[in-house]
């Protein structure tokens, strides 16, 4: 074979090569943005973050404060007895946000529990063993990891 041949088989190869990485690297980046992770807002969340969780909790916005220094959003969700007669179960909800979005508090009330996996996300596995009893109680918890 030619010497002039071989650097055009050469050139071929090289062009294709690049061409199938090219593709490669366009289908890899087309997977990330098709299955991206879960977002899961939890202390320290943003407030995009925020706002997802409270959908995937299936909570509507209902009121937000500005305050000096953060904001208050506050979410609800009410459910309908299956008793009837008996008052719809609520849930309200609390996200306290900085001056930068990011969310450095959360509270609760009413008779729907929240799950606290979600709202809590890593640090709900620090929280002492009398979060998880099914009465209802004051808790204070301070984390240095937030």
């Amino acid at each position: 074979m030619p010497k002039r041949t071989k650097r055009r088989f050469r050139l071929r190869e090289k062009i294709f090569f690049l061409s199938f990485l090219s593709g490669l690297a366009g289908g890899v980046s087309l997977l990330a943005v098709s299955f991206p992770p879960p977002a899961r807002a939890v202390l320290g969340g943003l407030r995009p973050e925020v706002m997802a969780q409270a959908r995937t909790l299936k909570m509507s916005l209902i009121r937000t404060d500005q305050r000096t220094g953060y904001t208050a959003l506050t979410f609800q969700r009410s459910e309908q007895p299956t008793v009837p007669g008996r008052p719809p179960r609520t849930l309200t909800v609390r996200e306290f946000l900085d001056s930068g979005g990011r969310s450095f508090a959360v509270a609760w009330n009413g008779s729907l529990h929240p799950d606290l996996s979600l709202l809590l996300g890593s640090l709900y596995r620090h929280l002492p063993p009398v979060i998880h009893s099914p009465d209802r109680h004051r808790l204070f918890f301070q984390d240095g990891r937030l």
